[in-house]
Protein backbone atom coordinates (compact mmCIF):
# COMPACT_ATOMS: atom_id res chain seq x y z
CA UNK A 1 0.00 0.00 0.00
CA UNK A 2 1.31 3.86 -0.85
CA UNK A 3 2.13 5.14 2.61
CA UNK A 4 0.31 7.45 4.10
CA UNK A 5 0.71 9.81 6.78
CA UNK A 6 -1.12 8.90 9.89
CA UNK A 7 -3.11 11.25 11.66
CA UNK A 8 -2.71 12.54 15.07
CA UNK A 9 -4.33 11.40 17.57
CA UNK A 10 -7.37 12.72 18.99
CA UNK A 11 -7.29 15.30 21.68
CA UNK A 12 -3.80 16.58 20.47
CA UNK A 13 -5.76 19.48 17.89
CA UNK A 14 -8.50 21.21 18.09
CA UNK A 15 -11.72 18.98 17.80
CA UNK A 16 -13.44 21.91 15.77
CA UNK A 17 -11.42 20.43 12.98
CA UNK A 18 -13.54 17.28 12.87
CA UNK A 19 -16.82 18.13 13.68
CA UNK A 20 -16.30 20.84 10.57
CA UNK A 21 -15.18 17.74 8.31
CA UNK A 22 -17.61 15.78 9.77
CA UNK A 23 -20.44 18.79 8.49
CA UNK A 24 -19.16 18.35 4.93
CA UNK A 25 -19.16 14.96 4.84
CA UNK A 26 -23.05 14.84 5.50
CA UNK A 27 -23.45 18.09 3.31
CA UNK A 28 -21.81 15.91 0.35
CA UNK A 29 -24.25 13.17 0.94
CA UNK A 30 -27.61 15.56 1.43
CA UNK A 31 -25.98 17.08 -1.77
CA UNK A 32 -26.11 13.80 -3.67
CA UNK A 33 -29.95 13.01 -2.22
CA UNK A 34 -30.93 16.02 -3.45
CA UNK A 35 -29.53 15.54 -6.99
CA UNK A 36 -31.10 12.02 -6.91
CA UNK A 37 -34.16 13.22 -5.94
CA UNK A 38 -34.14 16.56 -8.19
CA UNK A 39 -33.19 14.19 -11.50
CA UNK A 40 -35.99 11.00 -10.39
CA UNK A 41 -38.24 14.10 -9.98
CA UNK A 42 -37.21 16.12 -13.60
CA UNK A 43 -37.57 12.49 -15.30
CA UNK A 44 -41.15 12.08 -14.28
CA UNK A 45 -42.04 15.78 -15.12
CA UNK A 46 -40.91 15.06 -18.68
CA UNK A 47 -42.84 11.76 -18.89
CA UNK A 48 -46.14 13.80 -18.14
CA UNK A 49 -45.12 17.24 -20.29
CA UNK A 50 -44.57 15.12 -23.30
CA UNK A 51 -47.07 12.98 -22.98
CA UNK A 52 -45.75 9.75 -24.64
CA UNK A 53 -48.81 8.17 -24.01
CA UNK A 54 -51.10 10.88 -25.42
CA UNK A 55 -53.36 10.89 -22.19
CA UNK A 56 -51.22 14.08 -20.60
CA UNK A 57 -49.29 17.47 -21.65
CA UNK A 58 -47.80 17.70 -25.13
CA UNK A 59 -49.28 14.30 -26.51
CA UNK A 60 -52.59 15.26 -25.38
CA UNK A 61 -52.99 18.21 -26.67
CA UNK A 62 -51.14 17.13 -30.05
CA UNK A 63 -54.19 14.68 -30.32
CA UNK A 64 -56.59 17.01 -29.38
CA UNK A 65 -56.15 19.18 -31.96
CA UNK A 66 -55.79 16.59 -34.38
CA UNK A 67 -59.36 15.56 -33.51
CA UNK A 68 -60.71 19.19 -33.88
CA UNK A 69 -59.07 19.04 -37.43
CA UNK A 70 -60.92 15.85 -38.28
CA UNK A 71 -63.94 16.89 -37.01
CA UNK A 72 -63.60 20.39 -38.63
CA UNK A 73 -62.87 18.42 -41.76
CA UNK A 74 -65.61 15.88 -41.59
CA UNK A 75 -68.46 18.29 -41.20
CA UNK A 76 -67.16 20.58 -43.89
CA UNK A 77 -67.32 17.37 -46.59
CA UNK A 78 -70.78 16.90 -45.12
CA UNK A 79 -72.08 20.99 -45.51
CA UNK A 80 -70.27 20.60 -48.98
CA UNK A 81 -72.26 17.15 -49.51
CA UNK A 82 -75.49 18.87 -47.98
CA UNK A 83 -74.90 22.51 -50.11
CA UNK A 84 -74.36 20.72 -53.47
CA UNK A 85 -77.28 18.79 -52.86
CA UNK A 86 -79.25 21.91 -52.07
CA UNK A 87 -78.36 23.33 -55.10
CA UNK A 88 -78.98 20.37 -57.36
CA UNK A 89 -82.84 20.62 -56.11
CA UNK A 90 -82.74 24.58 -56.24
CA UNK A 91 -81.57 24.37 -60.34
CA UNK A 92 -84.20 21.23 -60.19
CA UNK A 93 -87.14 23.04 -59.54
CA UNK A 94 -86.03 25.89 -61.80
CA UNK A 95 -86.04 23.06 -64.67
CA UNK A 96 -89.26 22.21 -63.76
CA UNK A 97 -91.05 25.92 -63.36
CA UNK A 98 -89.46 27.00 -66.85
CA UNK A 99 -90.67 23.88 -68.11
CA UNK A 100 -94.44 24.43 -66.93
CA UNK A 101 -94.43 27.89 -67.88
CA UNK A 102 -93.15 26.91 -71.71
CA UNK A 103 -95.83 24.40 -71.67
CA UNK A 104 -98.51 27.01 -70.41
CA UNK A 105 -96.89 29.30 -72.70
CA UNK A 106 -97.15 26.41 -75.14
CA UNK A 107 -93.53 26.74 -76.55
CA UNK A 108 -92.65 22.67 -75.77
CA UNK A 109 -89.05 21.65 -77.13
CA UNK A 110 -88.00 24.57 -79.16
CA UNK A 111 -84.43 26.80 -78.72
CA UNK A 112 -86.66 28.53 -75.66
CA UNK A 113 -86.15 25.50 -73.43
CA UNK A 114 -82.79 24.70 -74.73
CA UNK A 115 -81.51 27.85 -74.11
CA UNK A 116 -82.90 27.88 -70.57
CA UNK A 117 -80.59 24.34 -70.03
CA UNK A 118 -77.86 26.22 -70.85
CA UNK A 119 -78.11 28.95 -69.12
CA UNK A 120 -79.07 26.44 -65.95
CA UNK A 121 -75.97 24.23 -66.51
CA UNK A 122 -73.60 27.24 -67.00
CA UNK A 123 -75.42 28.72 -63.78
CA UNK A 124 -75.38 25.73 -61.59
CA UNK A 125 -71.77 24.95 -62.37
CA UNK A 126 -70.55 27.79 -61.63
CA UNK A 127 -72.03 27.83 -58.38
CA UNK A 128 -70.40 24.06 -57.65
CA UNK A 129 -67.69 25.64 -58.67
CA UNK A 130 -67.44 27.41 -55.70
CA UNK A 131 -68.71 24.97 -53.17
CA UNK A 132 -65.84 22.84 -54.86
CA UNK A 133 -63.13 25.71 -54.21
CA UNK A 134 -64.56 26.39 -50.66
CA UNK A 135 -63.83 22.67 -49.18
CA UNK A 136 -60.45 22.74 -51.10
CA UNK A 137 -59.43 25.52 -49.66
CA UNK A 138 -60.39 24.55 -46.32
CA UNK A 139 -59.18 20.65 -46.59
CA UNK A 140 -55.79 22.21 -47.33
CA UNK A 141 -55.84 24.33 -44.76
CA UNK A 142 -56.92 21.66 -42.26
CA UNK A 143 -53.75 19.81 -43.87
CA UNK A 144 -51.50 22.30 -43.19
CA UNK A 145 -52.76 22.80 -39.82
CA UNK A 146 -52.38 18.84 -38.90
CA UNK A 147 -48.69 19.17 -40.01
CA UNK A 148 -48.17 22.76 -38.06
CA UNK A 149 -49.70 20.51 -35.22
CA UNK A 150 -47.47 17.84 -35.25
CA UNK A 151 -44.02 19.93 -36.29
CA UNK A 152 -44.77 22.03 -33.19
CA UNK A 153 -45.41 19.22 -30.68
CA UNK A 154 -41.88 17.52 -32.11
CA UNK A 155 -40.57 21.17 -31.15
CA UNK A 156 -41.92 20.82 -27.75
CA UNK A 157 -41.02 17.14 -26.80
CA UNK A 158 -37.33 17.74 -28.00
CA UNK A 159 -37.00 21.09 -26.11
CA UNK A 160 -38.47 19.66 -22.91
CA UNK A 161 -35.98 16.31 -23.48
CA UNK A 162 -33.28 19.00 -24.23
CA UNK A 163 -33.81 20.89 -21.14
CA UNK A 164 -34.16 17.66 -18.78
CA UNK A 165 -31.05 16.26 -20.41
CA UNK A 166 -28.94 19.49 -19.66
CA UNK A 167 -30.19 19.39 -16.19
CA UNK A 168 -29.30 15.86 -15.46
CA UNK A 169 -25.80 16.96 -17.21
CA UNK A 170 -25.45 19.33 -15.01
CA UNK A 171 -26.09 17.96 -12.00
CA UNK A 172 -23.98 14.80 -12.20
CA UNK A 173 -21.16 15.52 -14.33
CA UNK A 174 -20.56 19.70 -12.79
CA UNK A 175 -22.65 20.20 -9.52
CA UNK A 176 -21.51 16.54 -7.60
CA UNK A 177 -18.34 16.31 -9.06
CA UNK A 178 -17.19 19.90 -8.10
CA UNK A 179 -18.80 19.55 -4.43
CA UNK A 180 -16.54 16.01 -4.57
CA UNK A 181 -13.64 17.55 -5.21
CA UNK A 182 -14.25 21.00 -3.02
CA UNK A 183 -14.63 17.91 -0.05
CA UNK A 184 -11.32 16.14 -1.11
CA UNK A 185 -9.45 19.24 -0.58
CA UNK A 186 -11.27 20.14 2.82
CA UNK A 187 -10.31 16.85 3.63
CA UNK A 188 -6.69 17.61 3.10
CA UNK A 189 -6.70 20.99 4.61
CA UNK A 190 -8.26 19.16 7.34
CA UNK A 191 -5.25 16.91 8.07
CA UNK A 192 -2.95 19.16 7.90
CA UNK A 193 -5.03 21.72 10.30
CA UNK A 194 -4.83 18.53 12.77
CA UNK A 195 -1.21 18.10 11.62
CA UNK A 196 -0.44 21.45 12.38
CA UNK A 197 -2.39 21.88 15.59
CA UNK A 198 -0.85 18.96 17.21
CA UNK A 199 2.71 19.40 16.11
CA UNK A 200 2.43 23.27 18.03
CA UNK A 201 1.18 21.63 21.10
CA UNK A 202 4.04 19.10 21.11
CA UNK A 203 1.76 16.01 21.13
CA UNK A 204 2.89 14.85 17.62
CA UNK A 205 5.66 14.77 15.00
CA UNK A 206 4.92 14.13 11.87
CA UNK A 207 6.19 10.79 10.11
CA UNK A 208 7.74 11.17 7.15
CA UNK A 209 7.72 9.48 3.54
CA UNK A 210 9.66 6.28 2.90
CA UNK A 211 12.65 7.66 0.78
CA UNK A 212 12.07 4.86 -1.90
CA UNK A 213 8.64 5.74 -2.53
CA UNK A 214 7.14 7.97 -5.08
CA UNK A 215 4.63 9.14 -7.92
CA UNK A 216 4.18 8.78 -11.20
CA UNK A 217 3.49 11.60 -13.38
CA UNK A 218 0.34 9.90 -13.86
CA UNK A 219 -0.54 9.47 -10.05
CA UNK A 220 0.31 6.18 -9.55
CA UNK A 221 2.60 5.53 -5.86
CA UNK A 222 5.21 3.21 -6.47
CA UNK A 223 8.78 2.27 -4.46
CA UNK A 224 12.31 1.74 -5.76
CA UNK A 225 13.45 -1.73 -5.25
CA UNK A 226 17.06 -1.97 -5.00
CA UNK A 227 18.66 -4.95 -6.17
CA UNK A 228 21.52 -6.33 -8.87
CA UNK A 229 18.61 -4.70 -11.17
CA UNK A 230 16.15 -2.17 -10.23
CA UNK A 231 12.48 -3.09 -10.02
CA UNK A 232 9.35 -0.94 -8.43
CA UNK A 233 6.72 -2.51 -6.46
CA UNK A 234 2.70 -0.91 -6.86
CA UNK A 235 0.37 0.04 -4.53
CA UNK A 236 -1.09 -3.50 -4.69
CA UNK A 237 2.32 -5.50 -4.02
CA UNK A 238 3.14 -6.36 -7.32
CA UNK A 239 6.63 -6.24 -8.56
CA UNK A 240 7.62 -4.68 -11.70
CA UNK A 241 10.57 -3.82 -13.96
CA UNK A 242 9.40 -1.09 -15.63
CA UNK A 243 8.51 2.37 -13.90
CA UNK A 244 5.09 3.05 -13.82
CA UNK A 245 3.63 6.10 -15.91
Amino acid sequence: MPWQAASPPPGSYDPTIDANYAAAARGLGDLRQDVERTNTRSANDLSLAIGADGQSGIGQQKAWSLSDNMRSRTRSQEDHGTATANLGRQYGNLARSQGQQAQQAGAVGGGALADALLKRTANQGREQSGLDTSLSRTLADLSTSDQRIEKSAQDRVGNATLDYGRGVEDRNQVQVPRAQREFTQFGIDSEQQRAFGASNAGLYRAPVRPANEFKSAGGTSYRVLKGKTTRFMLPNGQIVSTRPR
